[in-house]
């Protein structure tokens, strides 16, 4: 168990000592015996080691300015590449002595058994849960040791050599029976119908057994085309299930076609994909998103991959003032395995976005900017012919597009949130339009008085507390609308 902590010092020229004290985070009670391991981050490279006492205390001397990492090492609570804890000290001159409290979580620990479908044990099976992982024994016993308190899943990953001893094809039909690279607790392939189970620190549970069934699979084959007769190499395909729903790793990662833009995806369960095509020169960047439906028997398949597209645009500023700043414009998709492409533009007039696969993608454009007198500039429209990318996802054709028109402007106004009542509470601010927009605002957190938004382009927004029904509100160049909010919103004025 590691405890993580970076300590920044500042220190006069006499030495300081630094006091730790290392707590139970549940319980409170000091806990001895725990390896302390201070490191000076920059030259010169020291390292001091220490261990707790009975009362959970353990002191350095004789330190000197600098930057230190604190680890903390002991049996029976987490590691801190688990916990990512992290905390900041500075000793100010004229301090010679500070003291640290750390406290660290229990770990609890897992055990169970993973059976075949005829209820044999399974060697080898990798199994993963609350980003911890382990590997059956012979016996298909395993523990998951450092697991953090909450609520989770157990995620079983068969080997590939397992699968393919364990293959079965009917002669009659062709079908395959088999296991499929994921299967989870309590014995499902369907992550839909996985079970939860909560877990508390400093527990040791026990019997977390699994019988895992073989399931219908399918093998999934195909040629890519740049044309008719013309096959498309050099690219890399990656087989993804739709939207944000579990993938299985293992069948579906990524793999680049061969000389005949051939590919495959053997042993994989039947059912609704999505098949990423990313073109060698652009690999790193924005896939073609081709739905795919492989049945029972499989499914081979001929694609003509349609040519990148170039997006140009136009980037203006009202009244062709002068500025300084960039303004980010990015495309992304709700399809899961698929990084969102950026790309900076630092001055007016027309830009071009190649490399842009036939498809449906959300435009959202960002500016951190300003006027030469200093004035903010944000985006206050940007459209894509008579689209507004704002709220509504555009269409890129291989036959052709319109200009992404972007403009700055200082015409700003802003929002004022007053919360009723003395609890803390999260204000959400929003354009209305798609899920997941990017131009989702930042939270506002507050506890009763008065919040603000920061400069926002004219136009209508949603505003609410966490859960509650948001509420529609007109921003006006030059103004502050102001709303009353409690949980859920009560009244509105301006």
């Amino acid at each position: 168990m590691r405890a993580l902590l970076i300590l920044a010092f500042s220190f006069g020229a006499q030495c300081a000592s630094l006091n730790v004290v290392v707590q139970d985070m549940s319980t409170q009670v000091p806990i001895p015996n725990v390896e302390l391991r201070l490191a000076r981050s920059n030259a010169p490279m020291t390292l001091w080691t220490a261990s707790t006492g009975a009362d959970g205390t353990a002191r350095f001397d004789n330190l000197t300015a600098g930057s230190y990492m604190l680890e903390t090492k002991r049996e029976g609570y987490l590691d801190s590449k688990l916990t990512s804890s992290s905390q900041t000290v500075v000793l100010k001159d004229g301090d010679p002595e500070r003291e640290v409290r750390l406290q660290l979580m229990a770990s609890t620990n897992i055990e169970g058994h993973v059976f075949d479908e005829g209820g044999r044990p399974m060697p080898g099976v990798l199994v993963r849960s609350w980003w911890v992982e382990t590997t059956t024994g012979a016996d298909g016993r395993y523990r998951l040791a450092n697991v953090r308190a909450g609520r989770g899943g157990l995620s079983f990953y068969v080997p590939l050599e397992i699968r393919k001893k364990t293959l079965e094809r009917d002669v009659g039909t062709g079908a395959l029976l088999g296991y499929p690279p994921i299967e989870y607790y309590p014995g499902v392939a369907d992550p839909a119908s996985a079970v939860s189970i909560s877990v508390a620190g400093g527990m040791d549970l026990r019997g977390y057994d699994v019988r895992l069934p073989r399931v219908p699979l399918a093998d999934f084959t195909g040629t890519l085309l740049a044309g008719p007769d013309e096959p498309l190499t050099g690219a890399e395909v990656e087989l993804q299930t739709p939207g944000s729903a579990p993938r299985s790793e293992d069948a579906l990662g990524s793999r680049t076609v061969d000389a005949d833009g051939r590919f495959s995806f053997d042993m994989i369960p039947p059912g609704t994909y999505v098949l990423m095509i990313t073109r060698a020169e652009n690999h790193g960047g924005l896939p073609y998103l081709l739905p795919v439906e492989i049945g029972r028997n499989g499914l081979d398949k001929q694609i003509v991959v349609p040519r990148n597209q170039t997006l140009r645009g136009v980037l203006r500023v009202k009244d062709d003032a002068a500025w300084s700043g960039e303004v980010t414009v990015r495309l992304s998709t709700d399809q899961k395995g698929i990084a969102d492409r950026d790309v900076t533009l630092r001055k007016s007039g027309e830009f071009e976005i190649e490399h842009i696969p036939p498809a449906e993608w959300r435009i959202a454009a960002v500016a951190q900017a300003r006027r030469a007198d200093k004035r903010t500039l944000i985006v206050t429209s940007a459209r894509f012919g008579a689209i507004d990318t704002t709220t509504t996802p555009v269409s890129v054709a291989e036959s052709g597009n319109q200009l992404l028109d972007l403009e700055l402007s200082s015409d700003t106004g802003r929002i004022a949130v007053q919360l009723s009542g003395d609890r803390q509470t999260f204000v959400v601010v929003r354009r209305p339009g798609i899920a997941g927009s990017p131009t989702v605002m930042p939270f506002i957190r507050a506890t009763g008085g008065t919040a603000t938004t920061d400069e926002l382009a004219p136009g209508w927004y949603e505003v609410g507390t966490v859960g509650g029904k948001p509420v529609r509100v007109e921003v006006k160049a030059g103004e502050t609308t102001t709303i009353q909010l409690d949980n859920p919103p009560v009244r509105k004025s301006q």
